[in-house]
């Protein structure tokens, strides 16, 4: 009977902590600005325009990775059903949910009565630092590359897979992953060398064996990049650049005081902190509980762990007015990473150990801490997901309307779109200094963009904050009045201004 209330509660938890991702599923419109962008990639795609054309568009918000709007395309093509933003949010789902398969499986190998509670308890734990730290529940590319990143991490928690052929199916993965987004470099290749950091004195590098199936791995691993070169860019590697490289290059953040006063900011950070006094916590009980006598293997650990928050510090560091803390995402994963391992490789003989995950009352202050904050936040959110819903849904549908009558332009809003008309950009603001960076061909189909707007081609504008300058000043010259406003309260779209043409 107590075991069932627990269960209970543990899966009220579970849901709740959930509850924001299942209700933005069906949450019909943008949770912020640069979110739907990628539904018009797939409109363009889907009118079989290659988006990193510059003749033709100019398309700014491309993230970090080319890979997040092919995948959505295919998401598309597969299931036609799929609402935009669904096809947006559904790799948030599907994360979640492999998370909770994953530590169940994991834990399946305990061979316990409590495999359920164990793998709830373990779950939201997990849950609540990954929520503490991402904040909020839009698809972007981040999310698509978190998704692969899972599952790569259950792949790799088997030590000898080098010598399998899951080994090829991780090559594809991390390729993946990568061209999804680049700033996962440094965590996907700890998340493989990890496992044969462990087995070093197994490995025998200088083998014949090993070096040959190496190689054919380098070549599975570089195949989809260089196809999607071949594609998309005709192997012209500047452009590549241009998209996902150089655009996050800003000299201003190389400058000594930009990286003081973000340690600073780091410093204030409680959050930073907390995980920080957990992650040594956990480490020191599961040591504890196990009586590891591979101490090599304990060092190795530590260090792959630190490693990975040393290099999630200094992207923070790097750009803490943009991600800020969600920058600590990849050591929340390779944490999650190692302890999935351990339960896996370190305690094999489950009969004679009683593994104890929260033996230390401190580490269940923490752990009630991390979990109720992630609740409130959860529940909040999700009531104001709820109470907005309706508003949500009627402005969706009367975009789409308005845009069905008339000629409309949306430099930022596209999740009302069914189809491609002939946009040029994707988001206005990134523009007025992304099209001068690329130049050429991407430069001149902005121009016209503007001129086209100058030119009052359209009807109507939806207008918000992030589009173009030069629609402010049509307002000013009296080109266009207002006729409605629209404020969602809860989320970062900020006033949606609608505009006629005088």
């Amino acid at each position: 009977m107590k075991k069932n209330l627990l269960n209970l509660l543990l899966l009220i938890i579970f849901f709740c902590l959930l509850s924001p991702i299942l209700i933005a599923f069906f949450y019909p419109i943008e949770l912020e600005i640069r979110e739907s962008t990628l539904w018009l990639h797939v409109l363009t795609m889907k009118a079989n325009i290659n988006i990193y054309d510059g003749k033709l568009v100019a398309y700014a918000n491309q993230a970090h990775g080319v890979m997040d709007p092919i995948i959505k395309y295919l998401i598309n093509l597969s299931f036609p059903f799929l609402q935009p933003w669904q096809v947006s949010r559904v790799f948030w789902v599907l994360s979640y949910f492999l998370i909770f398969l994953i530590n169940y499986l994991v834990f399946k190998n305990l061979k316990k009565k409590n495999l359920l509670t164990i793998s709830l308890i373990t779950s939201i734990i997990f849950y609540s630092l990954f929520f503490l730290f991402t904040k909020t529940f839009q698809g972007r590319a981040d999310i698509t590359a978190f998704f692969f990143i899972i599952l790569l991490s259950y792949l790799c928690i088997d030590r000898d897979f080098f010598y399998k052929n899951k080994a090829f199916v991780i090559a594809f993965l991390a390729a993946i992953i990568l061209l999804t987004n680049w700033r996962f470099l440094i965590l996907v290749a700890f998340i493989i060398t990890y496992p044969l950091a462990i087995n070093i004195r197994k490995i025998r590098f200088f083998e014949f064996y090993f070096f040959t199936r190496f190689v054919f791995l380098t070549f599975v691993f570089l195949s989809l990049p260089l196809f999607i070169f071949w594609i998309f860019f005709d192997f012209n590697l500047n452009i590549f650049n241009n998209y996902f490289i150089k655009f996050f290059y800003f000299e201003s953040h190389f400058n000594l005081n930009h990286f003081i006063l973000g340690f600073k900011n780091l410093l204030k950070i409680e959050k930073f902190f907390v995980f920080f006094i957990f992650s040594i916590l956990l480490f020191f009980i599961l040591h504890k509980e196990i009586k590891n006598k591979f101490i090599h293997k304990d060092k190795i650990k530590i260090f792959f762990f630190i490693a990975v928050t040393l290099f999630s510090i200094m992207q923070y560091l790097y750009n803490y007015t943009g991600g800020g803390i969600y920058y600590f995402t990849p050591a929340i994963i390779f944490l999650w990473f190692l302890f999935i391992d351990f339960i896996k490789n370190d305690t094999v003989k489950f009969n004679n150990i009683k593994l104890k995950v929260i033996s230390s009352s401190l580490l269940i202050l923490f752990i009630i801490i991390i979990t109720f904050s992630s609740v409130k936040n959860s529940i909040l959110t999700s009531i104001r997901f709820v109470k907005t819903f309706n508003e949500t849904k009627r402005t969706n549908q009367y975009f789409a309307e308005l845009s069905e009558k008339n000629l409309v332009l949306s430099e930022s809003l596209h999740f009302f779109k069914k189809k491609y008309n002939n946009e040029k950009i994707d988001i206005g603001d990134l523009l007025s200094y992304r099209a001068f960076q690329v130049g050429g061909d991407y430069q001149n189909t902005y121009e016209k963009h503007l001129s086209e707007i100058s030119g009052l081609q359209y009807n109507y504008i939806i207008h918000v904050f992030t589009d173009s300058s030069i629609i402010k000043d049509l307002v000013k010259k009296q080109l266009y009045h207002e006729i409605k406003t629209i404020e969602i309260s809860g989320l970062n779209l900020g006033k949606i201004s609608i505009l006629k043409k005088n």
